[in-house]
């Protein structure tokens, strides 16, 4: 996880990468006023904004972006399915 500082605002969030695509999701936060926020997600369908996203927020755009990696890795790993006459 990155974490950003600098001027009036900090962020926190990931970028993943694969053959797929780049996905990511980060939260930026005000500094003088925390609550003022904003969730940044993208993935190779689709980016979204979430006003007042929070600590939760985060952890579940990044839970995700774990499962889908794990997926990835699994998918990877499996062995190729045999030929017919193998």
């Amino acid at each position: 996880m990155s974490t950003l500082d600098g001027g009036p605002l900090t962020s926190t969030g990931r970028v993943q990468s694969d053959m797929e695509a780049v996905r990511g999701a980060f939260l930026v936060r005000l500094d003088a006023l925390s609550f003022v926020s904003a969730g940044i997600s993208f993935d190779e369908q689709d980016s979204a904004v979430s006003h007042f996203a929070g600590s939760e927020w985060l952890k579940t755009k990044l839970s995700a972006l774990d499962d889908h990696a794990r997926r990835e890795q699994n998918e990877s790993c499996a062995p190729a399915p045999r030929e017919c006459g193998d």
